[in-house]
């Protein structure tokens, strides 16, 4: 039995500092009273605005915390977890908060990121450029990203296979990580020890993935990892910094220089993430194939993903909807992408970059 005292707020205060974020701070009275008001303003929009609560979706109710029509004995159960990450992600503004939340619905009736599956998304996942396979010390999804590593030039493909694993850990992190009381946030690791100009992602793509940290999954960032970058690094983020809101800037760190067991960096990766963290990110590890990221194993990992998904679609009923032909695209079911094949397989031609979305800052809130 551990009969050491539970750390004091300040070393609570010091292990956040270093680690980020694990969990949404808790709310203020001004907070909650900005809560109601938001909570009433998005219902009444909600009643107006029928297309913007999609009937098939499986997770607007565990979104929203509350049955979407308004009229349900069962809407006043909100959950205030979403509402209270888009009301802090425009700084309180309730009724850029609203506009916010709405623009993610639309977003998700227009792309139905439920509908993307395993399947659709294999060939984009074998080098292992976009992956999350397990949870950090503190019990945060870790999300991995290594864009040295594309395989294809489908830029709405890439989008889809982006969006798939971005839902994979929301679902995870809106549980509170493992066991259901643990951190709300996630962990980016970021390889960028052979980042290059030739394989830098380019102004669209990178928009398309500021679109989803900061406006379709706001305040789900715990800590983003840049692990070792190049000088020439500093060409992206000198026009992507002003992109990026002051708390997705105030949560990145950058790790340079070596981190051999023993290291500086080392005990710091290891604070953060973990002992582990080497297999979690597979940073340092070998490459099972010349195109692969290192550390990663794309038989292993994706038959776990596959399984997730399977138990997903068990315990939301999509299995049975697949099987009796109400769902379009059944995932681990059906036909695998590869480029070339038709695009009809594709849910839909809306992409969601940036440039498509109403920016919840500027948009007039008549347009809702």
């Amino acid at each position: 039995m551990d009969h050491r005292p539970p750390p004091r707020a300040h070393e609570h205060d010091a292990l956040e500092l270093e680690s980020g974020t694990l969990v949404q701070p808790p709310t203020t009275e001004e907070e909650e009273a900005k809560l109601t008001q938001l909570r009433r303003l998005v219902r009444a929009k909600l009643a107006h605005k029928p297309e913007l609560h999609d009937a098939e979706d499986p997770e607007l109710t565990a979104i929203l915390g509350e049955a979407v029509d308004p009229s349900s004995p069962s809407a006043p159960g909100l959950a205030p977890d979403s509402y209270l990450r888009f009301l802090r992600a425009r700084n309180g503004s309730v009724t850029q908060a609203c506009t916010m939340l709405l623009t993610h619905l639309q977003w998700r009736a227009a792309y139905k990121p439920w509908q993307v599956t395993a399947a659709e998304v294999e060939f984009e996942a074998r080098t292992g450029k976009v992956r999350s396979v397990g949870h950090d010390k503190h019990g945060r999804p870790v999300l991995v990203f290594d864009n040295t590593r594309e395989n294809s030039k489908d830029l709405s493909q890439q989008l889809r296979h982006l969006v798939y694993h971005m839902v994979r850990v929301e679902r995870k992190v809106r549980q509170g990580g493992r066991g259901g009381d643990g951190p709300s946030k996630f962990l980016l690791f970021i390889h960028l020890d052979n980042f290059a100009l030739r394989t830098m992602p380019g102004r669209r793509q990178t928009m398309n993935t500021l679109n989803l940290l900061q406006d379709q999954f706001p305040e789900r960032l715990g800590r983003a990892i840049l692990f070792c970058p190049p000088a020439i690094f500093a060409a992206l983020i000198s026009w992507v910094r002003p992109l990026m809101s002051k708390s997705t800037r105030e949560k990145i760190i950058v790790v340079k220089g070596s981190c051999a067991p023993g290291t500086v960096n080392d005990a710091t990766l290891g604070r953060i993430v973990g002992e582990n963290w080497r297999a979690l990110t597979g940073a340092t590890m070998s490459q099972e194939t010349p195109q692969s990221s290192p550390g990663y194993r794309h038989e292993a990992a994706w038959g776990m993903v596959q399984r997730e998904e399977g138990e997903w679609n068990r315990s939301t009923g999509r299995l049975s909807s697949m099987r009796a032909g109400h769902v379009e695209n059944p995932g681990a079911e059906g036909p695998a992408y590869a480029p070339g094949t038709d695009a009809t397989l594709r849910r839909s031609s809306f992409d969601g970059a940036m440039e498509e979305f109403y920016d919840a800052e500027d948009a007039d809130e008549e347009a809702f």
